[in-house]
């Protein structure tokens, strides 16, 4: 395995899990690893490679999953992907993967770009089988994608307080804001948004200090 692709798993996979951690998961058991380590664990399996990363949320409400499994897929898997994704809701695969998708969401890391057709299917299997898959390009996580200066800071918002934001904004249907498409945004992604949750941004302003809009995530 060259080099650069063991740099851009170690550092991604410590994006990834500072990303996780913020969500409420438990990242201590995945923390202590070396790039000697990632390339050890590095192995051309999608579905059971030692890098493969199994974390729960200690505290959950209804609106959150309580468990999350990382797969890693280092062979092109846009040509495979219906027979991958099978593959995970199968009922003998799912279970040894521990996949029940009431209350497990999966992150599947990639070696190649994100395209349309991940961006369908994520939507396709979140509407038929209620499985939240998202998927990320390893390479473009190796830096926080919400750290970057000229990115807002995003924030998803309870139902309260989407309410109470209609009522100020005198808002009569979600469907007035404008939309973060559900998984092709990377804001959207990286929150784990799924259509009909809403989204505060705060942006910086020359005059005001800064200012906040709303968006919702829609299909």
């Amino acid at each position: 395995m060259e080099y650069g692709y063991i740099d851009i798993t170690y550092r991604s996979r410590l994006t990834l899990l500072n990303m996780l951690q913020a969500s409420g998961y438990d990242t201590t058991p995945y923390r202590r690893m070396s790039p000697k380590e990632i390339e050890m664990m590095i192995g051309p399996s999608a579905l059971g490679g030692a890098l493969r990363m199994d974390l729960v949320r200690p505290v959950v409400n209804e609106e959150m999953k309580s468990k999350c499994v990382v797969l890693y897929s280092f062979q092109k898997l846009k040509q495979k992907l219906d027979g991958f994704l099978n593959e995970l809701i199968s009922e003998e695969t799912a279970e040894n993967l521990q996949i029940d998708p009431q209350t497990t969401e999966v992150i599947v890391m990639l070696y190649e770009p994100v395209m349309e057709v991940f961006h369908a299917k994520a939507l396709n299997y979140l509407k038929k089988h209620n499985l939240m898959i998202r998927f990320f390009e390893a390479k473009r996580i190796v830096n926080d994608p919400t750290s970057f200066a000229i990115v807002p800071k995003h924030e998803k918002i309870g139902e309260e307080d989407v309410k109470k934001m209609m009522n100020e904004c005198y808002l009569q249907s979600k469907a007035q804001l404008p939309i973060l498409r559900f998984h092709e945004d990377m804001q959207a992604r990286w929150l784990g948004l799924i259509p009909g949750d809403v989204v505060k941004i705060t942006r910086s302003s020359p005059s005001a200090g800064e200012y906040t809009l709303y968006r919702v995530c829609a299909p």
